[in-house]
């Protein structure tokens, strides 16, 4: 379209030259003025060619100019998409790196937490494999047959007798207390649960924990509040 506009502006200006030529020369004869009016003619003729062309090379020229203005707006679309596309990518980019950072921090968390649960039950099978292993050590032989009796008023004191005479009588053996799991001393010396043997073997340690005397257990109920009051002697 632009060289076929070129070529039409060439022709007009080659016309238009010839026309200024031809009305610079001037007639010497009545032959001379037929001829020039003949010119005159085909100038004419040729002005009307050259007007043709300008009209024709105008309409191209809109063409071509409404064709330009076409691409660039379709150009500044296409940029505004890829733009508009690069950002929404960008973002689900970010919100999936979000998304797995919160993944591999519940991982870790919980590979942590199950390590950390891991060694609390070693510690508690160590800790339990120590106890029974200390009790067989220790209990008298008339442990069997005081278990099996009904357990009465006076059933902590003579535990906690029978278990302070046996650490007692074996020097070998390593002082050990079973009430607070120390050692250096034992179960009647426990400074953290100090036993009244002098009464019906209460407990008389920290007031504010829960404790039974008929029982012999923590955290159940108090002595006064037991189910099983009546049943002991």
């Amino acid at each position: 379209m632009e060289a076929e506009c070129l070529k039409l502006m060439d022709e007009v200006e080659r016309l238009h030259n010839e026309s200024l030529e031809g009305d610079m020369i001037l007639p010497t004869s009545s032959e001379e003025m037929i001829q020039s009016e003949d010119e005159a003619n085909e100038i004419k003729s040729d002005d009307v060619e050259v007007n043709r062309l300008r009209s024709v090379l105008t309409e191209k020229q809109t063409i071509i100019n409404q064709m330009k203005q076409q691409y660039r707006d379709d150009i500044r679309q296409l940029q505004k998409r890829m733009t508009d596309l690069e950002i929404t990518k960008q973002k689900e980019i970010e919100m999936q790196s979000k998304d797995i950072a919160e993944l591999e921090s519940i991982v870790e968390h919980k590979i942590f937490r199950e390590a950390e649960l891991e060694e609390q039950i070693t510690e508690l099978k160590k800790k339990v494999e120590h106890l029974d292993t200390h009790t067989e050590a220790t209990s008298p032989k008339g442990e069997e047959k005081r278990l099996d009796e009904k357990p009465g008023a006076g059933s902590s004191k003579a535990k906690f007798s029978s278990l302070s005479a046996a650490l007692t009588d074996d020097e070998d053996a390593e002082l050990y207390c079973e009430l607070c799991d120390s050692v250096g001393h034992d179960i009647l010396s426990c400074t953290m649960y100090p036993i009244d043997m002098n009464g019906y073997g209460g407990y008389e340690g920290d007031s504010d924990r829960m404790y039974c005397d008929n029982c012999e257990e923590f955290d159940l109920h108090w002595t006064d509040e037991c189910p099983n009051q009546d049943e002991t002697f």
